[in-house]
C-alpha cells in the first residue's frame, strides 16, 4: 500500500529554524528511497560537495540574508469542460521589522481595477480587520520559526481556507483568473530590508485542455547591518475552485509541471537565517459541479511540500515531501508509484546558482482523480513564503581582572 513519503534533508534536518542562541533544533530524517540506486547516490554526492564548495566564511563585515520563491506552476486538466469558480481566495503579505512597517492585501477588486496601498473591497470599504489578525498571526508564526514546515504549511491552509468564520478570508470575485494580490515592495532604507509577494492565477481554454497558470512568488532580503537585528517577512497563498467535466469515465488525470518552480536561501556571516517554502496541494469532491460546496468536505488528491533553509552562512538544507493518498501517480519520466515518483523528483532538483534550486527540463507529476467519477469539483491551492532575518552578535563581557594583593 502506498503511503506518505517525506524524504530528505540531504546535509541535515531541520524541523524548525534555530532558537535564539543560534542553535539548530529538532531533526527528522525519512528516507523512502532506495540508498542502492546510483543515481540517487550520484545526485547527493553531488549537492553535498556543492553546497560545501559555497560556503562562505563567516565574517562580521559581510552578513546578509536571501529568501524569494518562484512558485509559477502549471496545472493541465484533460477534460470535456472546465468552469472556473469565480470565486476563489488570493492573499499577499509582506513585513519588515526595524522600524515595523507592513501591509496586507486580500483580492476584493476585479481585473482593471486601479491598485492602491489599501486593503479594499469591491465596494472601497475598510478590510476585514479579523483577516488582517489573521494575516499577522501567520508572519508572527513564520518569524518567530515556533513551528516545523509542515506544521506551519498546515496552519497557512487552515487560516486561509474559506468557512464562515469570521476571522477566515472570505472568498472573493476573480472573474476571469487574473493576477489578484500584490504588495507594493516594503524597504527600510537603514538596514535596507525589503518583502514583496504576489498570488494569482490565471485560466486558458484549449480544445478539451484547461491549463491554469498560478503564481505565487515572494521575496525577502536583508542586504546590510545597519539597524539592530532587521528581519523581513513574505507570504502569497492562492486558492480556487474548479468545476470539470471529464472526457471520459476512465480518464481523470491531472499533471502539475514544476517546469518554473525555484527557491533561494542563502545567508553570509554568522546569525543569520533565510527560509523558503512552496506548496501546492489539491481536493476534490466526485460527481458535482456545486463550485459553492465547502472545501471541508473535499477529500486530498495530492500534497507537495518544498522548503529551502540557509543559516549563519552554511550550505542550504533541502526538504522535499509529496504525498498521493493513494491515489494514483506517475510522472513524466515514466515513473509510477509514489516512491518511484518521489525518487524521480529529487533526480530532477539541481543547483541553479548560488543557493538556489530549481527541476531540470520540463519535468512534471501526474495524479488521477479514484472513482472514475464523470464531473468534480477541484480545489487547488498554492502557497509561497520567504523569510529572512539577521541579529548582532552579542557582545562578549570582559572578564574582570584579579586585584593584586600586597604579601605581608
Amino acid at each position: 500500500m502506498e503511503t506518505k513519503t517525506a524524504i530528505t534533508r540531504l546535509l541535515s534536518v531541520l524541523a524548525g529554524w534555530r532558537n535564539r542562541d543560534g542553535l539548530k533544533k529538532g531533526s527528522r530524517i525519512s528516507f523512502t528511497i532506495n540508498p542502492a540506486s546510483s543515481m540517487f547516490i550520484t545526485f547527493m554526492l553531488a549537492i553535498m560537495v556543492y553546497f560545501c564548495a559555497l560556503q562562505p566564511t563567516s565574517v562580521r563585515a559581510q552578513i546578509s540574508a536571501d529568501a524569494s520563491v518562484n512558485g509559477k506552476l502549471k496545472t493541465i486538466i484533460q477534460s470535456k469542460q472546465v468552469k472556473p469558480g469565480v470565486n476563489g481566495v488570493s492573499i499577499a503579505a509582506g513585513k519588515i521589522f526595524n522600524p515595523v512597517k507592513e501591509e496586507y492585501r486580500v483580492s476584493r477588486k476585479p481585473k482593471g481595477a486601479p491598485k492602491t496601498g489599501e486593503l479594499v473591497d469591491d465596494g472601497n470599504k475598510p478590510a476585514n480587520t479579523d483577516e488582517v489578525k489573521n494575516l499577522q498571526g501567520l508572519i508572527d508564526a513564520i518569524k518567530g520559526g515556533i513551528l516545523g514546515t509542515d506544521a506551519l504549511t498546515t496552519e497557512i491552509r487552515d487560516k486561509t481556507k474559506p468557512t464562515d468564520r469570521p476571522e477566515r478570508f472570505q472568498e472573493v470575485s476573480k472573474k476571469t483568473f487574473p493576477l489578484l494580490a500584490e504588495i507594493p515592495d516594503l524597504s527600510n532604507p537603514a538596514a535596507l530590508e525589503e518583502a514583496e509577494a504576489s498570488a494569482g492565477m490565471k485560466g486558458t481554454l484549449t480544445g478539451a485542455t484547461f491549463t491554469l497558470d498560478g503564481k505565487s512568488n515572494p521575496h525577502t532580503r536583508i542586504v546590510k547591518m545597519a539597524a539592530r537585528n532587521p528581519m523581513a517577512v513574505a507570504l502569497a497563498v492562492d486558492r480556487d475552485p474548479l468545476a470539470v467535466k471529464w472526457k471520459t469515465v476512465s480518464d481523470q488525470e491531472i499533471t502539475i509541471d514544476l517546469s518554473e518552480v525555484s527557491l533561494t536561501a542563502k545567508t553570509t556571516g554568522s546569525m543569520t537565517s533565510a527560509f523558503a517554502l512552496f506548496s501546492s496541494d489539491m481536493s476534490f469532491i466526485n460527481n458535482s459541479l456545486n463550485i459553492n460546496l465547502s472545501e471541508e468536505q473535499a477529500a486530498p488528491l495530492y500534497e507537495l511540500l518544498i522548503s529551502f533553509t540557509s543559516t549563519n552562512g552554511d550550505p542550504p538544507v533541502l526538504d522535499v515531501l509529496l504525498d498521493a493518498f493513494e491515489n494514483e501517480i506517475s510522472d513524466s519520466l515514466g515513473n509510477v508509484g509514489i516512491d518511484d515518483v518521489i525518487e524521480g523528483l529529487m533526480t530532477q532538483l539541481t543547483l541553479t546558482g548560488e543557493g538556489s534550486i530549481g527541476f531540470d527540463s520540463s519535468y512534471s507529476f501526474t495524479v488521477t482523480v479514484p472513482e472514475s467519477p464523470s464531473k468534480s469539483v477541484l480545489f487547488l491551492r498554492d502557497i509561497a513564503v520567504a523569510s529572512v532575518t539577521a541579529e548582532e552578535e552579542p557582545t562578549p563581557t570582559p572578564t574582570p581582572t584579579p586585584a593584586l594583593t600586597q604579601g605581608p
